[in-house]
C-alpha cells in the first residue's frame, strides 16, 4: 500500500483541503501544551545531538606570484581563497583533465589547482 502511493503528486486544491483539515480543533495537538520537562528534554537532546562533519575534498593551490602551495580541506574554502565559486574550480579541474598537455595555462594566470580525490 504504501509503496503503490510512491510518485503520485498531490494537486494543490488536495493539498489545501489537507491543511485546513489539520488546522484547530482537528489538530490532534490543539489546546495542549508540553511540559517544562519535555520541553528540558527536548533542549538537552539538541544540544547533544552530534553532528557528523562531511569530509571535504582536499585541494592544493599552487600560487605562481607568491610562489607558494597551499592545501584547503575543501573546495569552497579553496573557492574562497582564490576568490571565485566552486563551479568555476570544479570546471577547471574538469577541463585540466582533458587536455593532454601539460602546457595548460594556470587558473586566473596564477593558480595551479590540484583536486585530491580518494
Amino acid at each position: 500500500m504504501r509503496k503503490s502511493a510512491i510518485g503520485i503528486k498531490h494537486s494543490e486544491k488536495v493539498k489545501q483541503e489537507m491543511s485546513t483539515n489539520r488546522k484547530g480543533k482537528s489538530n490532534p495537538f490543539f489546546g495542549k501544551k508540553h511540559s517544562h520537562k519535555s520541553i528540558e528534554l527536548m533542549k538537552n537532546a539538541a544540544k547533544n545531538r552530534v553532528k557528523l562533519p562531511v569530509p571535504g575534498i582536499e585541494v592544493e593551490v599552487f600560487d605562481i606570484e607568491k610562489n607558494m602551495s597551499t592545501i584547503y580541506n575543501s573546495i569552497r574554502k579553496a573557492a574562497t581563497a582564490m576568490d571565485t565559486n566552486v563551479g568555476n574550480v570544479l570546471y577547471w579541474e574538469k577541463k585540466m583533465t582533458m587536455t593532454i598537455s601539460d602546457t595548460m595555462k594556470p587558473f586566473k594566470d596564477r593558480y595551479i589547482i590540484t583536486i585530491r580525490r580518494n
